[in-house]
């Protein structure tokens, strides 16, 4: 099956639409920019939909995810070649950190940290990061709501420079130092 081969925007206008998207193996199909443009990627199933079959991550419209934020595989995603246009479309408040977290290419860097901490789930989004493990870099360290952070969990040697710590940041976490 071609996907370039389809007039997508016949399609994409038609009744038949959703069951035609349906019709699709998502997980055997390579996505070109064109064919990605094109597609409405509110029909498309992203329970079997791989963002390796794209050509290009940056392709895909994050600001048009919509419910399918919560299926993307965002484990499968190398936001090494995200772009900052990407970057920015993504709504970080809906993302799946611990799937992010589980790429190889995944970073706190990635993060719009400004838009996260604005959220009435940061706390929630905080908690569900893995402080053990994951690098902190003095730019994300700047950007972190201290106060939101499980000291219990953080390791302290993942901070690039220790001094990068806002002490007057900490809140209730101030006792939890190790």
């Amino acid at each position: 099956f071609d996907m370039a081969t389809v007039d997508w925007t016949e399609l994409n206008s038609s009744k038949s639409a959703t069951k035609s998207y349906k019709a699709i193996d998502w997980a055997n199909v390579s996505i070109s920019s064109d064919v990605s443009a094109q597609l409405d990627y509110s029909k498309v199933d992203f329970k079997k939909f791989s963002p390796s079959s794209l050509e290009d991550i940056n392709d895909l419209n994050f600001a048009s995810l919509g419910k399918n934020y919560k299926k993307l595989k965002w484990d499968e995603i190398d936001y090494s070649t995200l772009n900052d246009a990407s970057k920015d479309a993504i709504d970080w408040t809906k993302v799946d950190l611990k799937k992010a977290a589980k790429a190889d290419s995944f970073t706190l860097d990635n993060i719009d940290w400004a838009e996260l901490n604005s959220s009435t789930k940061a706390a929630k989004l905080y908690n569900s990061i893995d402080w053990a493990t994951e690098s902190i870099s003095t730019q994300v360290a700047a950007d972190l709501d201290f106060s939101k952070v499980n000291f219990k969990k953080l390791n302290l040697d993942n901070l690039e420079d220790i001094n990068d710590l806002d002490f007057t940041e900490l809140g209730k976490n101030y006792k939890k130092l190790k």
